[in-house]
């Protein structure tokens, strides 16, 4: 048992997990009984409890304490496991300690130490290893999005993949069936090899978490608006890609008639007062939401152009807000 123990009287059954290593304490009912319609119970955490009582034909869990499979975290939960840009800032990134709720709401996933994965190598199991998944190309100007994967016994890893449910990832790593998205990064070349961009992560609150760019990157739109124009759509190729985001936009407008009028909006939010806008010669910082598409999309126009005037108009991003939650 490992420093684990049970104790109980009739009818009722107590397991406590008492040591700290990651194996996990599978409770299997003999005879073929079942726990609450399932065939076992895993006890995962240090000083995790279960008490079983019998229903004559079977167990059912009277009460638990600890942080296990069956005492869930908060739904959408999400603390720490921020990610960073490792010593290799070319190719690896940092996972950092922390716990969450799967994808699926299902199970809770905890890293206890950071981890390192290495995006130009294979994925393989445990810190400092691969993480790309065999099936995924290495390759500039792509979003990757970074999940902490792990198995129904608490068994913890880490790794990227194209597929905003991980999809590729999980088909490399046997045995991991639970997964949560934790950030984004993106490749670019510098100047004629794949590396990734470097960036800053914090936490917002909750699951929310802000990712901003340590250096200037593309800009997204760079052109004079001499007419009126209606909601048009906008690419945002440093925003991540298939997940919606709130999109942090630096914007400026210089221009030659007095009534030029720029706007900045959410797709099919429309230009309409109060919208987020630029009023004559301004710059400014916006949060709009992204549309969730590949790539990131959200809406610029103007109006009130005056006969000869026009707006000299320049957008690009400097980072973005990812709610890394399940999908609604």
């Amino acid at each position: 048992w490992n420093e684990r123990f049970y104790f109980s009287k009739p009818g009722k059954v107590i397991i406590k997990k008492t040591d700290s290593s990651t194996n996990a304490i599978t409770i299997t009912p003999a005879g073929g009984e079942l726990i609450d319609g399932a065939s076992t119970l895993l006890e995962k955490s240090q000083y995790g409890s279960s008490s079983l009582v019998s229903m004559g034909a079977g167990w059912s869990i009277y009460a638990e304490f600890g942080i296990d499979v069956k005492t869930p975290l908060p739904k959408f939960f999400m603390d720490g496991m921020l990610i960073s840009n490792g010593t290799d800032t070319a190719n690896d990134i940092n996972f950092h300690s922390g716990k969450c709720r799967d994808n699926a709401d299902s199970d809770n996933i905890e890293l206890t130490t950071t981890w390192t994965k290495k995006m130009d190598e294979s994925w393989v199991a445990g810190n400092n290893a691969g993480g790309r998944p065999t099936g995924v190309n290495y390759v500039v100007d792509t979003w990757y999005h970074c999940f902490v994967i792990a198995k129904p016994d608490g068994t913890t890893d880490a790794g990227f993949d194209t597929s905003v449910t991980a999809t590729n990832l999980l088909a490399d790593a046997t045995g991991y069936t639970l997964y949560r998205r934790v950030g984004s990064i993106r490749t670019v070349a510098t100047p004629a090899i794949v590396s990734l961009l470097q960036f800053i992560a914090r936490e917002i609150g909750g699951f929310v978490r802000e990712f901003r760019w340590i250096e200037s990157n593309a800009i997204d739109l760079n052109q004079n608006v001499n007419a009126a124009t209606p909601p048009t759509p906008l690419n945002l190729l440093y925003v991540p890609a298939g997940v919606v985001t709130q999109a942090i936009i630096f914007a400026q407008s210089v221009f030659v008639s007095a009534t030029a009028q720029f706007f900045l909006c959410e797709p099919g939010v429309g230009d309409v007062d109060g919208n987020f806008r630029i009023y004559g010669s301004n710059t400014g910082q916006w949060y709009i939401m992204t549309n969730g598409a590949s790539p990131a999309v959200v809406h610029y126009g103007s109006h009130q152009i005056a006969a000869g005037g026009h707006n000299t108009v320049t957008v690009w991003t400097t980072g973005w807000q990812d709610f890394v939650r399940l999908p609604s």
